[in-house]
C-alpha cells in the first residue's frame, strides 16, 4: 500500500483501537464536493463536509475492525481519492471479506439513516432543515460511495474482491487474470459513464482501466 505525504494539517485519533490519520487533502475534496451541494452556504456546507468524514471513515471501518478481527493490525488513512485501511498478508478467502467489510459498514450505515428517518417521521417529529440536510447527504454519500467501490475494477473494493477470488483458485496466475479481468471491465464502465454523462465515474475508469492494463502487461512479461 502506497504512502500519502504528511502535511502540516493532518491530524491523528484513534476508534475501536484503530489510529486514524486524516491527511489535510481530504478536507480539500471533501470542501469541493459540499461546496456544489451546499450552494455556498456556511452551515450546509460544514454539514456536508461532516457527513462525507462519517461516512468514508465508517467504510473504512469496516476493512479495519474486520482486519483486526483476523488478528491483523490495520490503520486508517483519509486522503484526497478517499481513503484505505492497511491491510495484511492473509489468506485470499480471509482477504475478500475483508474487502467487502468496507461496503457493507457503509450500507449498514445507510441504512441505519434511512431507518432512523423513517422513525422520526412515523412519529410526527419534526426534522431541522440543516439536519434533514445532513441525513440526505449521509444516505446519498453512502449509497454512491459503496455502489462505485463495488466496481469491478482494481484497486477499488470490487476488483479487490475479483482479485482475491482469482489467487485463491490459480495463485500463480492469478494476478494476471485480475489485471486483465479490471481492464475489460472498465471498457463498458466508461462507455456507459459517456453515455449517461457521469464525467467523475468516466475519469476513474479510465485511469484505472489504463492502470490495470499497465499492469497486465507488466505481469505478462514477467511470467506470472
Amino acid at each position: 500500500m502506497f504512502s500519502v505525504p504528511r502535511t502540516p494539517f493532518d491530524f491523528e485519533f484513534t476508534i475501536f483501537n484503530v489510529p486514524v490519520v486524516v491527511n489535510g487533502t481530504f478536507w480539500i475534496t471533501a470542501a469541493l464536493l459540499s461546496w456544489q451541494i451546499s450552494d455556498g452556504d456556511p452551515s450546509r456546507l460544514l454539514m456536508a463536509m461532516i457527513c462525507i468524514f462519517i461516512s468514508l471513515l465508517t467504510h473504512e471501518l469496516g476493512h479495519a475492525l474486520a482486519n483486526m478481527a483476523y488478528g491483523y493490525t490495520s490503520q486508517i488513512v483519509l486522503y484526497y481519492l478517499g481513503g484505505f485501511a492497511t491491510g495484511n498478508h492473509m489468506p485470499q478467502l480471509k482477504r475478500l471479506v475483508v474487502v467487502l467489510a468496507g461496503p457493507c459498514a457503509g450500507f449498514t450505515l445507510l441504512l441505519i439513516t434511512y431507518l432512523t428517518t423513517r422513525i422520526l417521521v412515523s412519529q410526527g417529529i419534526e426534522i431541522h432543515p440543516l439536519l434533514g440536510f445532513g441525513i440526505s447527504i449521509l444516505f446519498y454519500v453512502n449509497l454512491v460511495w459503496n455502489v462505485l467501490n463495488l466496481l469491478p475494477l482494481f484497486p477499488l473494493d470490487g476488483g479487490q474482491a475479483v482479485q482475491a477470488l482469482f489467487l485463491y483458485f490459480n495463485p500463480r496466475r492469478g494476478a494476471v487474470y485480475a489485471a486483465l479481468s479490471s481492464f475489460l471491465f472498465a471498457i463498458p464502465i466508461l462507455i456507459a459513464a459517456i453515455q449517461f454523462q457521469f464525467p467523475f465515474v468516466a475519469v476513474y475508469a479510465a485511469l484505472f482501466g489504463y492502470q490495470s492494463f499497465q499492469e497486465y502487461q507488466d505481469r505478462q512479461r514477467r511470467g506470472f
